[in-house]
């Protein structure tokens, strides 16, 4: 008894589910329309899918390759419209494009519409017929490949090459200088360098303001021939290219001997003379004596000076 019972509940259950599924499958369509059945080779037609259905997550429309059937390719496919209808049902839509490029008389079978794996719908199948272009070999002329033309530059044409070169050149110049005005801060500017003052032009003129200040009527014996003596070390120095600030009074005077300066050595002789004692024996000098030191300063820069000229000519500014 207890077999009978289950044997009944699972026929049950079949009877069940097959009439749920044919009572789904009836509510559920599927038609296909295309707006072409006649296309030239090469040309395209568009085959519209619609599908009404009971709202279900699971139903969809057929998954197509890249061909449709043998000789019809699929060139493109919109994206799937949902549309919301009345009674908790809804539609899906699609339009796929399709060409050919050999002349033939196609069939298109029915396409499907799924719930999940299953078939739930199908609709009616399509033609399509592809022709070819149709060529009169007795009236139509076949003409062969044309040559390579050779076509000859104007001078408009060059015109435009040589502007939009130069305002090329005028952009890339105005790109730079914004750069360094702007990211780089920091100003273009061509600085002229200044022409170095001659060394006996520095040593005239320091010898002047020695001139002018007179620091020995003051008693500052040491700091005067101090910076008398090294006023002329410089200026040896820069001369004749010699250590002359380096160097002790003796050795100073012999390096000035290769020179073949013997009036001018005389001159720095008793200029370096009176400055040892002044400096390291601390004798107190004569006005004269110091007057006298001046003057053979100013002497022995003129008469060793280069490149002399009337208007550089300083002996004027000896100390009498």
């Amino acid at each position: 008894m207890n077999k009978l019972l289950k044997i009944g509940k699972i026929i049950g259950s079949l009877v069940l589910a097959s009439i749920s599924s044919s009572i789904f499958a009836q509510s559920a369509s599927i038609s296909a329309e295309i707006d072409k059945v006649e296309i030239l080779i090469g040309e395209q037609a568009t085959i519209t899918l619609e599908a009404s259905f009971n709202n279900s997550k699971n139903v969809h429309l057929p998954y197509l390759s890249d061909t449709i059937v043998s000789g019809i390719e699929l060139v493109s496919k919109s994206k799937v419209d949902t549309i919301d209808l009345d009674n908790n049902r809804k539609m899906l839509r699609q339009n796929i494009i399709v060409t050919s490029f050999d002349s033939a008389f196609y069939y298109i079978p029915p396409f499907y519409l799924y719930d999940g794996e299953q078939k739930i719908a199908e609709s009616g199948s399509l033609a399509l017929k592809v022709f070819t272009v149709q060529v009169d070999e007795e009236s139509d002329e076949v003409n062969d490949i044309k040559p390579i033309m050779n076509i000859s530059v104007t001078w408009k044409e060059i015109g435009k090459i040589i502007l939009v070169i130069w305002l090329s050149v005028v952009a890339l110049f105005l790109i730079v200088l914004l750069y360094y005005k702007f990211i780089k801060k920091e100003d273009i500017l061509i600085v002229a360098k200044e022409p170095e003052v001659p060394s006996y032009v520095v040593a005239l003129e320091k010898l002047g303001r020695l001139n002018e200040e007179k620091p020995w009527k003051n008693g500052a014996y040491k700091e005067y021939f101090t910076d008398l003596t090294d006023t002329l070390r410089v200026y040896i120095g820069k001369r004749f290219q010699v250590d002359a600030m380096e160097m002790t009074s003796d050795e100073l005077l012999k390096c000035m001997k290769q020179f073949d300066q013997k009036d001018s050595i005389k001159l720095l002789e008793q200029i370096l003379g009176v400055s040892d004692f002044v400096k390291f024996a601390k004798l107190t000098p004569s006005e004269e004596e110091c007057v006298r030191s001046l003057n053979n300063a100013y002497s022995f820069v003129n008469d060793t000076k280069v490149e002399l000229t009337p208007d550089e000519n300083l002996d004027t500014n000896k100390t009498e």
